[in-house]
């Protein structure tokens, strides 16, 4: 499972806060994400619900470069 996030301009976010965070919120481990991708927004269709197929095939097209 992977994690999409989209952080405040001027903050960060690494896989290790992140867990804890998660972790601190009563998240089951089994639940955890295995990694994170930071972007810098989410596509959306024209009436706002997120492209989840847009975010995958992004990912997706990334690890094979």
């Amino acid at each position: 499972m992977c994690a999409c996030v989209v952080v405040v301009p001027g903050e960060a976010l690494d896989f290790d806060t992140m867990v804890s965070r998660l972790r601190a919120e009563g998240l089951a481990t089994f639940k955890l994400p295995q990694r994170l991708e930071v972007l810098g927004s989410l596509p959306t269709t024209p009436s706002g619900k997120i492209q989840k197929h847009e975010i995958v095939a992004a990912i997706v097209g990334a690890q094979g470069t």
